[in-house]
């Protein structure tokens, strides 16, 4: 048994590893971020690339509140290309990059009415 967060997913090679859980993998969806389908998505593939690398094969759990993400469903079925042409089209939908540029303006000031 191998548990840790989701660093584990990350890279690392653990031989003999035959089965992989994500507990709350639809936690980073709930992140304000417009890249929030594609971490979930990478988190998902990549804990799955991990187990089954021996000569056993390999299982995968994926507990999520949410099975009709498109992250949780592409991911489930190994489908990349599927996920990558789906995510353009949404950011293409809503304008988020790579189809346009976004900026980030903070204003900070220990007086509440300087920053305004």
């Amino acid at each position: 048994m191998l548990v840790g967060t989701q660093l584990v997913a990350k890279g690392h090679d653990f031989p003999d590893v035959t089965l992989g859980v994500v507990l709350d993998a639809d936690a980073t969806l709930r992140f304000p971020d417009f890249r929030a389908e594609e971490r979930t998505f990478a988190l998902v593939a990549q804990l799955a690339g991990r187990a089954g690398r021996g000569s056993a094969a390999g299982r995968v759990l994926v507990q999520t509140l949410a099975p009709d993400a498109s992250s949780i469903r592409f991911a489930a079925r190994h489908d990349a290309d599927g996920f990558l042409a789906a995510e353009l089209e949404r950011r293409r939908a809503l304008r988020y990059p790579p189809f346009s540029t976004l900026i980030r303006v903070v204003c900070s000031s220990e007086r509440a009415g300087a920053a305004h």
